[in-house]
């Protein structure tokens, strides 16, 4: 079963085009500061942190172009 499904089994709403494409979540290492800011947006912090790494990319895309 994927990832997907199993979320949803458990009554988990996954919008649209933001469902997890990988098997294990990634991890990643952020300064104690940012780790408390973040936990203080609640919900919206994992959003932040999506939009961050999605603009950190796109520019990095940029540059290499």
């Amino acid at each position: 079963m994927g990832s997907v499904e199993h979320l949803r089994q458990h009554q988990y709403a996954v919008p649209q085009g933001q469902e997890p494409l990988g098997k294990s979540p990634l991890t990643v290492r952020i300064y104690a500061s940012d780790h408390d800011a973040i936990k203080a947006m609640g919900k919206a912090g994992g959003l932040f942190v999506r939009n961050a790494i999605r603009k950190a990319l796109q520019e990095q895309a940029q540059q290499q172009q």
